[in-house]
């Protein structure tokens, strides 16, 4: 994956972010659930955002930005296929992918460990039983541990609460804010929500705003279950009492896999608790505010300020990952006497909806198409100097079907013709024209075509204009291509002459 596909996910999933904590502070004045619904959508989102960017058409806003004259010399995809640095660099390590691989690694090792650190305490641990709580008919398995620690809650399937030994001697009025807190948490099903949470931030560690939301999705998880203790009865100053004495006798440091009653933040969460007042619900408001993150998610996902692969890039990932798409048609090229042809045209041809493909025989002759679904297809190879050859193809998924293609060679002409994408591979020096300040200031723009004749030393000899919107653009032009260079084309390993058309666009944006 290339640099610009990972800064596209970096602002893509930024723009979700940055949405989510705007309205998290819109309804600040709202239960802290409603928070906590809001961020833990938004973790959803960062988990479809793939698949939305593959899927949803794509939206270019590149023109509304600035006023440019620019000029695009038209050199076809061949120019890096076609050369030998291009073939070191895609056989090149990834190294941004290599990194975002061992991170995620380190991710779930952390995740890992945090279960495995639960596992350990919960075995060492012995369950309390005769206990009783008032207005709940069924407690989860109680725990205790002979440490110093921060009262706990664990487990997806079976939830499970671990306390202190100290527990014993607690007051009516701890145990009652203990529980009432730590079953907030387990209806609230909040262990699967950290723990989905901390998957997401392992898959986008690269972006700092993940870790962020992830501690305001814990810190808004531990209001909301502060909230549902305080409304069963709990007065506010006697909970943060009680909330304070856990922290200041209990060990620091709860199991990631785990959520601990008393963690950071603690400060910010007593204030707000000593100064919290009957939370406003609004349940318009939270659900105006998901379909506004929901907006923004879809914005994100479709808007872009230019071409990119990366939709392209995504949905062929996902397609192959699904089995859906993954037969590879490809080959190489030869001369009847076993030797490679590079710079041959292939083309690919889909006679069921006529779709097709196109790619350049490499410096060894060889060629692919990847990510293809099960099909028919039809191969067409052209070369200079060369007969045209077809062949046809069945493939079924997960296949690879590699064939080598010989070639008859036909009597040379004295000059050659050859499509521009070819000549572009043999570009060694190419010179931009200049856009002509009165073209500039007259808004004229358009597309110039010149039919050029390059000579066997590859310098252009004859060029004329086929087509122009001004004479000025026209002068422009011939003066940049006449400096041109090639690298001589060879048919049968003699350089001939070829002729060929090149295009040089001229357009303003605004």
């Amino acid at each position: 994956m290339e640099g610009r596909v990972w800064a596209e996910l970096l602002v893509r999933s930024g723009v979700v972010l940055l949405a989510c904590e705007v309205l998290r502070r819109f309804v600040r004045r709202t239960d802290p659930a409603a928070r906590h619904r809001i961020g833990l959508f938004a973790f959803g989102l960062l988990t479809i955002l793939p698949l939305l960017i593959a899927l949803l058409p794509g939206i270019s806003i590149g023109a509304w930005f600035g006023t440019r004259g620019v000029v695009t010399v038209e050199t076809g995809p061949a120019l890096a296929a076609g050369s030998a640095a291009g073939q070191a660099a895609a056989a090149s390590i990834d190294w941004l992918l290599l990194a975002w691989a061992v991170g995620a690694t380190i991710g779930f090792g952390w995740l890992a460990t945090g279960q495995f650190a639960i596992w350990r305490l919960a075995r060492s641990a012995t369950e309390l039983r005769g206990v009783r709580f008032s207005g709940c008919s069924r407690l989860p398995e109680i725990l205790v541990l002979d440490k110093p620690i921060v009262p706990m809650t664990f487990g997806i399937f079976r939830p499970r609460i671990l306390l202190p030994a100290n527990c014993a001697e607690w007051s009516d009025a701890r145990w009652r804010a203990v529980l009432l807190h730590e079953m907030a948490h387990i209806r609230r099903r909040d262990v699967a929500a950290q723990l989905f949470a901390g998957v997401v931030c392992t898959l986008w560690w690269f972006q700092p705003l993940v870790w962020n939301a992830r501690r305001a999705l814990r810190q808004d998880s531990e209001r909301a279950c502060d909230e549902q203790a305080m409304s069963a009865g709990m007065r506010a100053s006697e909970y943060a009492s009680e909330l304070l004495a856990i922290a200041q006798l209990a060990r620091p440091g709860v199991p990631s896999c785990a959520i601990g009653m008393a963690g950071n933040h603690l400060e910010a969460r007593l204030h707000a608790i000593l100064r919290s007042e009957a939370a406003v619900q609004s349940r318009t408001r939270g659900l105006l505010a998901i379909l506004t993150l929901m907006s923004f998610a879809t914005a994100a996902s479709a808007i872009t300020l230019g071409g990119s692969p990366m939709k392209r890039m995504i949905l062929s990932g996902l397609l192959a990952s699904a089995s859906l798409s993954a037969a590879t048609i490809g080959g190489t090229v030869l001369n009847p006497s076993g030797a490679a042809i590079p710079d041959a045209t292939i083309v690919l041809t889909n006679p069921n909806n006529s779709a097709q493909q196109q790619t350049m025989s490499a410096p060894n002759g060889t060629f692919s198409f990847e990510g293809l679904q099960a099909g028919q297809y039809i191969v067409r190879v052209e070369a200079p100097g060369f007969a045209d050859l077809f062949r046809e193809y069945t493939v079924a998924e997960n296949t690879n079907v590699a064939r080598a293609l010989v070639m008859n060679i036909t009597k040379p002409p004295k000059v050659v013709r050859l499509g521009d994408n070819v000549m572009a591979a043999k570009l060694i020096k190419r010179v931009v024209p200049v856009y002509p300040p009165e073209a500039k200031a007259n808004r004229v723009q358009g597309t110039v075509t010149i039919k050029a004749t390059i000579s066997k030393d590859g310098t252009p000899t004859e060029l004329s204009v086929v087509s122009s919107p001004s004479p000025a653009l026209s002068q422009s032009a011939l003066d940049a291509v006449r400096q041109w260079r090639y690298r001589p084309v060879l048919l049968n390993g003699q350089p001939v002459a070829v002729t060929t058309d090149i295009r040089v666009s001229y357009s303003l944006t605004k």
